[in-house]
């Protein structure tokens, strides 16, 4: 006989019990991302004081606050999502969860460059379980046509984080030094962890999918992946994901830096413009852009419907970003990083829920991974590292100004991603829907 807590973790969210308790994990969930994106805020706020302090170069800190994250978070990014389409999601999370909040706090105690991206490196081996063990669990917790919305809820947290990331760094370092701040930041998460392993059901895999299309269930890893590269509108999805990210990181990782450089805020004040206009920007793009997502699929039956949002979104965010990077005053730079951060992050909750839906519930660990896998080491990790050695190399003619021009990569991209968003919606418009 099937204990209660069985039955409730298989039959889905059909009562309003079910529903709350939907809502309660998307809730830990949101909560796991926000820490997800603090362990990496801290470091992108406190660039100028890390570099002062450790005598660091552009190159490095691209380095540390991007590729040595990125690799180990590439080189386990699969293998780690093939474990939550076999494995128990949430105790998955829950080890990735410490592991990376553990890692965070180590940072603070580096002296030198090569402690520090060790650090990092084990930041990125934790952070590697978190979009393919929590985007599958939203998957089992909400039905199809719901999911946009729950996406973008969950990556709220990502904005979140980034808002109270940046003016809790801020203030610590400007009071305490920078290292105490990455000790504060990264305690809240063990907690969190021991809370997502106790109150954190596993539901069942594919329970509230149309039909539970369980293809390829048996399949080893090279199968699995070679089944998922051959869905030829998933892979342009996923690139143009990639190029999204490899903007919006540029301006994250590097804003700090530059509106001190180039504008003389301090960081004081950085923490106090920055994090609200790029974390509300972003939260208020993601949430809105979720939220229409749903309201289009309800009422269009194609299943990639909802990439309308990026088509009609992200290409106007491209002269938003612009006008941040090469405005004259502060009051201009904000209210351009505002709309960018608006425009360029409503895409994410509708293009993920497309992408996922297109793939068996079996497959769905690996297919977020890979979502995010291109974001993370091309977007997070090579963006960084690239405007860091353009920025290197224009500092002789330019000096302090290298920066903002060194940044103006991050339009480009998100312009290569509306591209792809538009090819990917031709080739979708044709193609048959592989997975409901």
């Amino acid at each position: 006989m099937a204990t209660a807590a069985t039955t409730a973790a298989t039959t889905g969210p059909q009562t309003d019990n079910g529903r709350a308790y939907a809502g309660y994990v998307l809730f830990v969930l949101i909560l796991v991302n926000m820490m997800n994106s603090v362990d990496r805020a801290v470091v992108n706020i406190l660039v100028e004081p890390i570099r002062k302090d450790l005598g660091f170069t552009d190159t490095q800190i691209g380095l540390i606050s991007g590729l040595g994250f990125a690799l180990v978070f590439g080189l386990l990014g699969l293998p780690i999502a093939r474990l939550a389409d076999r494995g128990n999601r949430k105790v998955l999370l829950a080890a990735g969860l410490a592991a990376w909040s553990t890692m965070t706090i180590v940072t603070g105690r580096a002296v030198g460059f090569w402690s520090m991206l060790v650090a990092r490196f084990g930041v990125g081996a934790g952070e590697a379980t978190c979009y393919p063990a929590s985007l599958s669990l939203i998957a089992d917790y909400f039905k199809p046509e719901h999911r946009p919305r729950a996406i973008a809820l969950f990556q709220i947290g990502l904005h979140l984080g980034f808002i109270v990331g940046a003016g809790v760094a801020s203030t610590i370092a400007e009071r305490y030094g920078w290292r105490a701040a990455f000790t504060v930041l990264g305690l809240p998460g063990v907690v969190l962890a021991g809370i997502l392993l106790l109150t954190v059901r596993e539901p069942a895999r594919g329970r509230l999918d149309v039909t539970n299309d369980r293809r390829g269930e048996g399949a080893g890893f090279g199968e699995a992946l070679r089944l998922l590269v051959a869905d030829r509108p998933f892979v342009i999805m996923v690139l143009a994901g990639l190029f999204m990210a490899l903007g919006g990181a540029s301006l994250a990782n590097w804003g700090a830096a530059y509106m001190m450089r180039s504008h003389g805020l301090t960081q004081g004040q950085v923490g106090v413009v920055l994090g609200p206009v790029m974390g509300i920007g972003g939260l208020v793009g993601t949430l809105a852009g979720g939220f229409l997502g749903t309201m289009i699929a309800k009422r269009n039956p194609r299943p990639h419907a909802p990439l309308l949002v990026m088509l009609f979104t992200a290409l106007p965010g491209v002269p938003a970003m612009i006008l941040f990077l090469l405005a004259p005053s502060v009051p201009l730079a904000v209210i351009g990083g505002l709309f960018g951060g608006v425009l360029t992050s409503m895409h994410y909750g509708s293009l993920v829920a497309v992408a996922l839906n297109r793939v068996p519930s079996v497959r769905r660990g690996m297919a977020s991974s890979l979502v995010i896998l291109g974001q993370t080491v091309i977007g997070f990790g090579l963006g960084p590292l690239i405007v860091g050695a353009i920025s290197d190399g224009l500092s002789g003619s330019l000096g302090t100004e290298s920066l903002r021009y060194a940044m103006l990569m991050a339009p480009v991209a998100v312009l290569v991603g509306w591209s792809l968003a538009l090819l990917a919606w031709r080739r979708l418009e044709s193609a048959p829907q592989s997975a409901a």
